[in-house]
């Protein structure tokens, strides 16, 4: 009965000493943290993800401006600005009538548009071209821009060289609506009387005839 009450006293005893031979390494420190835990206070946390928050703000807002210059410089070189050239107008051409080789109407025309214009302007030249002739004065000629009739007369004619010769008949000048970068299309017309006999045919008027497109 001793041994055994003897025997429970040292182990007692033993259990005793190895308590009381703690250092104290594993207790918590004064803020409930374990010392060398690597686990910083509340406060110290939250300043830290406060720090990383700001720095990845930061970083978005530097990825965001960049790529807001690399799509402003995308859209400066896929957009640039028309200057505006390809809404100028001008254009010019001729024609001439069929109706025989000594004898016809050569016809000259020109368009021109500025780019603050809201209208072209068509200007249209007329000319006999011919050989030896003799014309009295004719009157009822008319030149047709786009159905608008200018009509006009010519004096007596009387040219003795059998030599090409191209007389002016009138000219005529109109302004037509037209908007920027349209195609329009106009039809040209002249018309001058001759009433007269060229190789051994009658002839009463000479017509030249055409359409343009302008744009």
């Amino acid at each position: 009965m001793n041994r055994f009450f003897v025997l429970w006293m040292v182990v007692c005893l033993l259990v005793s000493m190895v308590a009381c031979g703690n250092d104290g390494s594993d207790t918590l420190g004064d803020e409930g943290i374990r010392p060398g835990s690597g686990i910083k206070p509340d406060g110290e946390q939250n300043s830290d993800r406060n720090i990383d928050k700001n720095t990845d703000q930061e970083e978005e807002k530097q990825d965001s401006g960049e790529n807001k210059d690399l799509e402003e410089d995308s859209q400066n070189k896929l957009e640039k600005p028309q200057t505006g050239g390809d809404a100028t107008l001008s254009q010019s051409g001729s024609f001439i009538s069929g109706n025989a080789d000594k004898l016809y109407l050569y016809v000259e025309w020109a368009a021109q548009q500025d780019q603050q214009d809201s209208e072209v302007t068509i200007s249209v030249d007329v000319y006999l071209v011919h050989y030896a002739l003799t014309v009295r004065s004719r009157s009822g000629n008319i030149i047709s821009v786009h159905e608008q009739v200018y009509t006009f007369s010519t004096p007596q004619m009387v040219y003795e060289d059998n030599v090409l010769t191209q007389t002016q008949l009138a000219t005529y000048e109109i302004s037509v609506p037209r908007a920027a970068r349209e195609t329009l299309e106009v039809v040209l017309k002249a018309r001058w009387k001759f009433a007269g006999t060229l190789n051994e045919e009658y002839i009463d008027w000479i017509e030249a005839e055409n359409t343009v497109l302008l744009g």
